[in-house]
């Protein structure tokens, strides 16, 4: 699984990206992280969680089976 997530953050940071996944607690040598950047990505993604769960929820108004 380690190596998986060192392939995942080297693809992110060489499309110029900064990776804020926060790296295990019983890591070696952890990675820096910034904590607004990863404040802010996870509102971003229950935003948009909410906003899926709305239109499942309105399709299945809609449309019932």
């Amino acid at each position: 699984m380690g190596r998986t997530v060192l392939r995942f953050v080297a693809a992110i940071t060489a499309n110029q990206s900064i990776p804020v996944i926060p790296s295990k607690k019983n890591r070696k040598t952890p990675r820096a992280l910034d904590k607004t950047r990863y404040k802010e990505r996870n509102r971003v993604e229950r935003l948009f969680q909410k906003f899926w769960q709305g239109i499942i929820w309105l399709c299945s108004v809609w449309f019932p089976r």
